[in-house]
């Protein structure tokens, strides 16, 4: 047992410690230093150089994907030049908790702070992006004019967020993080994008490796954890271009395991208040025991997440229930146990089948650029600027669908007098869960006292002509939302543009496909 890490999202492996036992009595050795801190990555100790060089490698970009590959790239032993541009003004920081800590202090949430980036002799450039890049003379402009040549790099510039009045068409050594366009863990069969915080770190990792001439492939299990104040949805696994979805437990308590099947395997899973069934399912995965669709009800239950004995898969579901608790067949935690084979369902059960592109816009949205009140979220400072905005006399609208503004939607609840939110899907997760899961989750979100308007989208922003304060949004249905303050989450654009000209071959959309190794169209030393 080596408490290493063997997949993300953890950041720092378990601590480890020297165990003896003698004569019934348990002793453990550790050295008094290692008491100072609190994980075993909290003092970086570099290890024996494997890589000597005098090479200058990069790594452009601020995520989780930039720090944990140059975290990576002094672990596997490079002693060269290693040098970061990040267009942010702080230091790699968990994005996903901004969305549930509007005031957040930045420090509070570092991946790693400056001590560490200097032990590890990594030269930091915060503000700093890249305009263009060559890759034929392995040069790139930086954004104060400067020009930087390197040896090899690593491109992990992530996303923007999409204004409100965009219409985005579309805009080497390793490309990583939300604009790769790479494959997944081999049982998945797929290649896509992914805006997740774990696929991000994988990357990081991987494209450490490789530029090291290392081959390691992508091999990773999509987890996400979606917070929505009371309730947590964990997700892992592929749930795009499935057949059909069995649900054992209870969509009307929010306590559920729902496996996403293609045929008899099931390739995705989202439980609801069940820690640690989503982990399982992606353990299964890593170590290849496929949960096939005869076996659900024991992987569901293998943890003894369901306390019942009660299980028929053709239950009848018109069963007087209060009459069964009575009877002490049913826990009184759950209304049924049966399997929802949900065949009333399949029709509806929509994906959307593309890479995984940014949402787009149709059209401009008149006002929208101008109007005071516009908010978007991407940084700690826009977190803040959002946080002090909210009172309860606002009436707040959230535009959007996705994890980021359900997320928010649940965060800001508390500090406004009414809060709605427009989503251009007819149901919140639509493109992400499915229809089922989707209409729950709309009566979920109705119950707290939000207001959905779906299936209708911003086609104008009002505001007072000499002030430019915000007085209202009109709909495409031509209805009117009187609003002093609108938040925007209607996807991300891909930090894409520098590459522009450089040889790195993009898609419409911008992003860059990659090979398992997460290497471009543009040889490299790794792979020749």
């Amino acid at each position: 047992m080596t408490g290493d890490i063997e997949d993300f999202p953890a950041l720092n492996p378990l601590p480890c410690y020297k165990v003896d036992v003698e004569d019934g009595m348990v002793y453990v050795s550790i050295q008094q230093r290692d008491l100072m801190y609190s994980s075993r990555y909290s003092r970086l100790i570099i290890p024996t150089p494997s890589y000597k060089t005098d090479e200058t490698f990069v790594v452009i970009g601020g995520g989780p994907a930039a720090a944990i590959c140059l975290e990576y790239l002094r672990r596997f032993g490079f002693t060269g030049r290693l040098l970061a541009f990040m267009k942010d003004a702080e230091l790699p920081y968990d994005r996903t908790r901004l969305n549930d800590n509007l005031a957040v202090d930045v420090n509070t949430i570092l991946l790693r702070n400056q001590e560490f980036y200097d032990q590890m002799r990594a030269e930091v450039f915060l503000s700093t992006s890249v305009v263009h890049m060559s890759a034929k003379d392995k040069t790139l402009v930086r954004s104060d004019g400067g020009v930087t040549s390197f040896d090899k790099v690593f491109i992990a510039t992530g996303c923007e967020a999409k204004r409100l009045s965009q219409d985005v068409p579309g805009a080497m050594d390793a490309i990583g993080g939300d604009i790769a366009y790479a494959p997944l863990h081999p049982y998945f069969n797929t290649t896509t994008t992914g805006s997740h915080y774990q696929i991000a770190q994988v990357h990081g990792k991987t494209a450490a490796s490789n530029m090291l001439g290392k081959p390691e492939p992508l091999k990773t299990i999509p987890f996400i954890n979606v917070s929505l104040g009371e309730i947590n949805l964990q997700y892992a696994g592929w749930i795009k271009n499935v057949d059909n979805v069995e649900i054992i437990g209870s969509l009307n308590e929010m306590k559920f395991a729902a496996y996403y099947m293609v045929g008899d395997k099931a390739t995705g899973i989202v439980t609801c208040r069940l820690p640690g069934l989503a982990s399982k399912f992606a353990e299964s995965i890593h170590m290849e025991k496929y949960v096939q669709r005869h076996a659900l009800h024991d992987h569901a239950w293998s943890q003894h997440l369901f306390t019942c004995d009660v299980h028929d898969r053709d239950m009848d579901y018109d069963l007087d229930l209060d009459k069964l608790r009575e009877m002490g067949l049913v826990p009184f935690h759950i209304k049924h146990c049966s399997w929802w084979k949900l065949e009333e369902h399949h029709r509806d059960f929509i994906f959307e089948n593309s890479i995984n592109p940014p949402k787009r816009l149709s059209q401009d949205v008149p006002g929208a650029m101008d109007a005071i009140g516009m908010f978007y979220l991407r940084t700690p400072s826009d977190a803040n600027a959002i946080y002090a905005a909210l009172n309860e006399d606002l009436d707040l609208v959230v535009v959007g669908s996705s994890y980021l503004a359900m997320e928010m939607a649940v965060s800001c609840l508390p500090h406004v007098n009414s809060l709605t939110m427009i989503s251009r899907s007819a149901y919140p997760f639509h493109k992400v869960f499915g229809q089922v899961l989707g209409r729950r989750l709309l009566n979920f979100y109705k119950d707290k006292g939000i207001i959905m308007r779906t299936s209708v989208k911003v086609v104008k922003v009002e505001m007072n002509p000499d002030t430019l304060a915000m007085t209202g949004i009109i709909l495409s249905d031509d209805s009117i939302i009187r609003t002093q303050m609108v938040i925007v989450c209607v996807g991300d654009t891909f930090a894409t543009r520098f590459l522009k000209g450089s040889g790195v071959e993009m898609t419409p959309e911008g992003a860059v496909p990659v090979d398992q190794y997460l290497t471009t169209n543009i040889p490299t030393e790794q792979n020749g």
